[in-house]
């Protein structure tokens, strides 16, 4: 294996994770692994998990090992959410009327809740405000993931976590 990365001693944790994710050929690659095991060493050296999870959000597609991986270092959820739009839009605090926002909040509600249902596992972005003319705008990102046994809604700002989960089960 080529271990050649575009990174040097003073690289950041952000380079050095995305260098990685640059270079995987698959899912099944030893690069994919070594950005897996990163993750995990970086959790376990405290650095702060809504951080980490911004940065991995936007890399690449993930297994369901890969989805059960952060899950369990995921912090524990501060509320436990029906899949209702009401409750789905309790865990969305804020969503701006920018243009630069991943959809309307009523688009945004019935995806979230179409995915809930749905159950198919993945990592899905949300960004109330990604400006690309203005890096400094305040954007509110907030990441879904779907497993085949739990959801969990993150967001990142205001460092929360929400496990979703159907009627029956919620107050288990």
């Amino acid at each position: 294996m080529d271990y050649m990365l575009r990174c040097t001693s003073k690289s950041t944790i952000e380079e050095l994770v995305k260098s990685l994710s640059e270079r995987q050929e698959s899912l099944f690659s030893e690069n994919h692994s070594l950005l897996m095991d990163t993750f995990q060493i970086l959790c376990k050296s405290g650095v702060d998990y809504y951080d980490i999870l911004a940065l991995y959000s936007t890399l690449s597609h993930y297994t369901e090992n890969d989805l059960q991986t952060f899950i369990a270092y995921a912090p524990r959820p501060s509320a436990n959410l029906s899949f209702t739009k009401g409750d789905i839009r309790r865990a969305i605090p804020r969503w701006t009327a920018s243009r630069y926002h991943s959809a309307t909040i009523d688009n945004v509600l019935s995806e979230v809740q179409g995915k809930l249902l749905s159950g198919v596992p993945g990592m899905f972005c949300y960004n109330s405000n990604l400006n690309p003319k203005n890096r400094r705008s305040l954007n509110d990102l907030y990441v879904l993931i779907i497993t085949d046994s739990v959801n969990y809604w993150f967001d990142i700002n205001r460092k929360c976590t929400y496990k979703f989960m159907l009627g029956d089960k919620l107050y288990d």
